[in-house]
This record gives structure tokens, C-alpha cells and sequence, in this order.
């Protein structure tokens, strides 16, 4: 779920209600917490135009449970040197998971039903956070929280290996920050040259609709509104979520069958 400030949004709504130990953590590694609220997201735009051992990365994430990742997080912070930067970018992650855990079942439908894109509702979806907090999407740095050096990217890898490295995760990170902010320009003349360029290399269908809109779509209206409706439930469902899995990182047996999803649901 590539939507960069509805993830973005949601980790904040989150640690505003987070037990103070874990919100400490995650406020001192600030840069960390908000790279893992986009998930395996970041491999997505490594060379996205074509599919490539890295992006494929995020695709192979979603697959997984949030159970993989939080078993993943056990040993990661184990052995890391920083443990709580790795803590704080795990819940970050769990972040990431648990929205689209929630939200990813329901777009898979409503693309079947209102015939529209998986980007396009997500797009759809940001826009209309991004108006109803009195942002203006044509003038929103969707990246501008993104703390990118080699550091983060080296707390963040472990969590994707063997398939990362350090120097992919960092090129990720970084490329994931120039075409979001590419996704959401102003420039109109920009925006035609990339329409045309997607049309001639024939990945118009697949981008195109990730790009920031200059107003409201139509047949995303029914999703967005119910989206918002989910985006509820999924910070009711984190109340259950980060306390289990603060439990479950300590080696205490909690049941947590929503750990069991993937991100897709």
C-alpha cells in the first residue's frame, strides 16, 4: 500500500495512543519509526518501471504474516547493536501491517466492483486525508519525514534478508523519496511529460494512477469513504496488536491471531 501519507497519518494516530515505554522508543528513533511506517514499501521503488530482484523484495513481504516479521524482529534485535532503533523500526512496521492488513481485503473488492486500480484508491485515499487535515495535495512533500542515510538503512535490512543489503535498502529509500515527491508534483508540464512517457514505454496503466490527482476521482468516492471507516478499526486493532507484540518480543505466550494475516489480509 504505497499511499504515502495515509501510512505516514495512521503512525502518528498510533503513537499518540501508544503505552509511554514503547512511545519513548519509538520518539527517540523518530527517523527509524517513520521508514517502517511504509513497510517493505520501500523496495517497491528500486527501478520500479521494471520488476527486478529488489522490488520483488516488497512483493514477497506482503505475503508473509505480521507472526513472520515479529519472529524476524526476535533475533534482528538480539543481535542488534542498537536495539532499540531496531525496536523502534519494527513498530514502525507493525504500523504498516496492521493497516493494510485491514484495509488490503477491502481494495481487493472494491477493485472488482468500481472496476478501478489498486493505486487509485490508495491515491484516492490520500487525497482525501490530505484535505480533510487542510493539506493541499498538489503542495504536499510526501517524503519529507524520510531520514535516508546509511545508518537507518543498516537497522532496517536485517529485517529483509539475505535477499537486502544495506546499499539496496539505502538506494530504495532513496528512490522511494524521489518519485513520491515525483508522484506528487505541481509541475503541470512535468506531469504531461511523465503521462506521455508512460504511454510510450506502456506502463501507463500500472503508474499512472499512483500520480497525486488535481481533484476528486469519481468512482474512488464509495472506497475512500468506507476506507475511512476501516482506517477506524485499524487503529482500534493496534491497541491489540503492539501490546502483544511488545509480550511476544519479551518471549511471553500471548494468542494474537491477527498476527496471522499477511499484509493482503
Amino acid at each position: 500500500m504505497p499511499a504515502f501519507y495515509t501510512h505516514y497519518r495512521f503512525g502518528c494516530d498510533v503513537l499518540k495512543q501508544l503505552p509511554e515505554n514503547i512511545r519513548s522508543i519509538c520518539t527517540a528513533h523518530r527517523g527509524l519509526f517513520d521508514i517502517g511506517l511504509h513497510g517493505p514499501d520501500i523496495y517497491f521503488f528500486y527501478r520500479p518501471v521494471l520488476p527486478n530482484k529488489v522490488n520483488r523484495i516488497g512483493y514477497a513481504a506482503h505475503k508473509r504474516s505480521g507472526r513472520y516479521f515479529l519472529q524476524r524482529a526476535q533475533k534482528v534485535i538480539a543481535s542488534a547493536q542498537d536495539k532499540d532503533a531496531a525496536r523502534a523500526y519494527f513498530y514502525g512496521l507493525l504500523c504498516h501491517f496492521t493497516l493494510d492488513s485491514i484495509c488490503h481485503p477491502y481494495i481487493h473488492t472494491a477493485m472488482k466492483e468500481f472496476n478501478v486500480t489498486h493505486a487509485a484508491t490508495e491515491t484516492a485515499f490520500d487525497r482525501a486525508l490530505l484535505l480533510k487535515d487542510g493539506k493541499d495535495p498538489q503542495h504536499f512533500d510526501p517524503c519529507g519525514h524520510f531520514e535516508v542515510n546509511t545508518r537507518n538503512a543498516a537497522v532496517i535490512t536485517p529485517f529483509y534478508t539475505p535477499e537486502a543489503t544495506v546499499a539496496l535498502t539505502e538506494k530504495s529509500i532513496s528512490s522511494m523519496v524521489f518519485y513520491g515527491r515525483v508522484l506528487f508534483t505541481p509541475n503541470k508540464a512535468l506531469r504531461r511529460a511523465i503521462d506521455t512517457g508512460l504511454y510510450i514505454t506502456f506502463h501507463h496503466d500500472a503508474i499512472a494512477d499512483m500520480m497525486m490527482t488535481t481533484q476528486d476521482v469519481p468512482s474512488c468516492k464509495l472506497c475512500t469513504e468506507h476506507l475511512i471507516e476501516l482506517y477506524g478499526k485499524a487503529l482500534e486493532l493496534a491497541k491489540t496488536l503492539f501490546p502483544a507484540a511488545q509480550k511476544l518480543l519479551q518471549n511471553e505466550k500471548v494468542s494474537c491471531p491477527e498476527l496471522d494475516r499477511t499484509f493482503d489480509g
